[in-house]
């Protein structure tokens, strides 16, 4: 398997990595002990995770900065049952 560097991880969708981290997993277990091969493998599974985890890192600070400042999306009024029709 080709070495995924943190660059190229960063480049790629969540659904490219997902892929390529199981694509790494099975390259791993594959691969003979101590082999080129297996190192790349499992470096490649570390750059794939810290990217996938800086991304949901960055997805809760955005919520969170959302709820500090106010940003919240706005609550849908809730609409009874009968209420479109008019009492006359």
């Amino acid at each position: 398997m080709k070495l995924v560097s943190r660059f190229e991880a960063a480049s790629r969708s969540t659904a490219e990595l997902h892929a390529l981290l199981a694509e790494a997993f099975n390259a791993f277990a594959n691969a003979p002990r101590s082999s080129q091969e297996r190192h790349d493998a499992l470096v490649t599974m570390r750059n794939i995770e810290d990217e996938l985890s800086a991304r949901a890192r960055s997805l809760t600070v955005q919520r969170l900065a959302g709820r500090i400042l106010g940003n919240r999306p706005q609550k849908r009024p809730k609409i009874r049952p009968f209420d479109c029709f008019q009492r006359s």
